[in-house]
């Protein structure tokens, strides 16, 4: 059980099935391996990150102390700047809830981020949809 306010992150390669479809199953491993290293970059020395499903990828940090968007905005500045470097990788949605122990379940908390994730994922389509 965990006894601190914890913040929740969810992340989900967006596309990922086009990706290996596209590219291959090699490079969609080494897609895994980029942005679970990015995840890890930004959120390994402040908590814990796991691999949540095949291109899911979670991360926990207690206690943010409102640096939420700066976690999320130096996640998504990484993934930017591995895109730089290879441009076939694609975007990656994240959403975020916290967790206050005696308010609601851990399971809440990641429903919520996971709302947010698709949430998330449906603005970067529409955004994506008034570029072409």
């Amino acid at each position: 059980h965990m006894k601190e306010n914890t913040t929740i992150f969810f992340f989900d390669v967006d596309s990922f099935k086009s990706v290996n479809d596209t590219y291959g199953h090699a490079f969609g491993d080494k897609t895994l391996t980029e942005v679970a290293g990015a995840i890890h970059s930004v959120f390994g020395k402040k908590g814990h990150c796991y691999r949540v499903g095949g291109d899911e990828f979670c991360a926990m940090i207690c206690g943010t102390n409102g640096k939420t968007e700066k976690y999320i905005s130096d996640f998504l500045r990484e993934m930017k700047n591995r895109r730089n470097t290879d441009k076939r990788l694609p975007r990656v949605s994240v959403g975020y809830a916290d967790f206050v122990p005696g308010e609601g379940s851990v399971e809440d908390a990641i429903h919520e981020a996971d709302i947010m994730m698709y949430d998330y994922k449906r603005e970067q389509k529409k955004e994506a949809a008034n570029w072409t």
